[in-house]
């Protein structure tokens, strides 16, 4: 992961969907993003609910219309082009990379696999690792 920035974070007070979101939120300005997870569909839905949760009480103005209307989605085969938010697993991501400034990942993968779904990150983009436990 050369060039990558990477950081690590534990979630055990919040739930990921949650810690993930308020992450985003952070850093909303910095670019396209990509989950990796287990079990996208089920992500994608808590993940949405958080975020506009997020944005409804937040009032921040510092996000853009754009920001406040992201595109989520799991399907990434049919539908990742248009998303500013694209959920897969490890597998999928492999089939086809992810364009991104920003990659959770929410499970352990080997240092192989993590390199080559962060190969086509740009520079200085962030990658985001999780370590267990978590309750989604």
């Amino acid at each position: 992961m050369r060039g990558l920035r990477v950081e690590y974070r534990l979630v055990d007070q919040l739930p990921l969907s949650q810690d993930i979101a308020e992450h985003m939120h952070a850093n909303s300005a910095y670019g396209g993003v990509a989950i990796v997870a287990k079990h996208p569909a089920r992500l994608h839905a808590l993940l949405r609910r958080q975020w506009f949760e997020l944005i409804r009480t937040s009032g921040s103005p510092a996000l853009t219309p754009q920001t406040r209307q992201l595109h989520f989605s799991a399907d990434l085969l049919h539908s990742s082009v248009a998303a500013d938010v694209t959920i897969a697993t490890a597998d999928e991501f492999l089939l086809a990379p992810p364009i991104c400034r920003i990659m959770y990942v929410t499970y352990a993968l080997s240092n192989v696999r993590l390199r080559q779904i962060t190969g086509f990150m740009p520079e200085q983009a962030l990658v985001v690792l999780y370590e267990e436990p978590f309750d989604e």
